[in-house]
């Protein structure tokens, strides 16, 4: 009896942790400068329950502009801000509108290269390629890409805590992924099957095959997604 009221009470605190931490974020970034209305984070997602924060930390965009960004990660979404200091507090503005999860693939470059040369030497490259969520696979990486799969834009950032972030990101991904996958299957979700088609009808989605999904993790130059930000 007193292991499950532990377990209850530890439950609590850990939800009661997470709303405050939400709470806390939708006071400091200011949404509007970039979507025009508020986005409210402490509320439940279409899909994946009550949302939950995940992690957070600086960046850096590997281009030419080399701009410093502060990212936020939840459940249901990857969030990059520019950061200032204002009043004795950190307060952040909308780089980018925010990325649902289950619209973004990672990729490692480096990872890719190697799966890249194994794979012309004929060597397995199961262990090799971005598809796995392992500590050991990602260690000491310095930068990674994020696919925006709807806009189809590729943006490359680097973090000592690249790791990390790899790691978590394509946890929370893929839930997203087969939760959207399984709506779209129950028919909860209509999506655009005509993927060449000009005008998109309103309210429709495109989902990606988790061969595609692959596809574009291990390609070195995946063509069809090439448009940087």
């Amino acid at each position: 009896m007193s292991e499950r009221v532990c377990e209850v009470v530890d439950y609590r605190s850990g939800e009661l942790s997470n709303l405050r931490k939400l709470i806390e974020l939708q006071g400091r970034i200011d949404w509007h400068s970039l979507l025009g209305v508020e986005l409210h984070l402490c509320s439940f997602t279409p899909l994946l329950g009550m949302r939950r924060y995940i992690r957070e930390g600086p960046m850096n965009k590997s281009s030419m502009s080399r701009k410093r960004i502060y990212a936020f990660l939840t459940n249901d979404m990857f969030i990059l801000t520019l950061q200032w200091r204002e009043g004795g507090r950190w307060l952040y503005e909308l780089y980018h509108t925010p990325m649902q999860t289950c619209d973004i693939i990672i990729r490692v470059p480096e990872l890719a290269m190697v799966s890249f040369a194994s794979s012309e030497g004929g060597k397995s490259t199961k262990s090799q390629t971005a598809n796995s969520a392992g500590d050991q696979q990602f260690s000491g990486i310095q930068s990674f890409e994020v696919i925006h799969t709807r806009s189809k834009e590729t943006i490359t950032l680097r973090t000592p805590d690249a790791a990390k972030w790899v790691k978590d990101l394509i946890k929370v991904s893929e839930v997203h992924y087969q939760a959207f996958k399984a709506a779209v299957e129950s028919g909860m979700i209509t999506i655009d099957r005509d993927r060449d088609k000009k005008k998109k009808k309103r309210n429709t989605h495109m989902l990606l095959t988790e061969e595609e999904r692959n596809k574009i993790r291990q390609d070195i130059k995946p063509s069809h997604l090439s448009r940087k930000c």
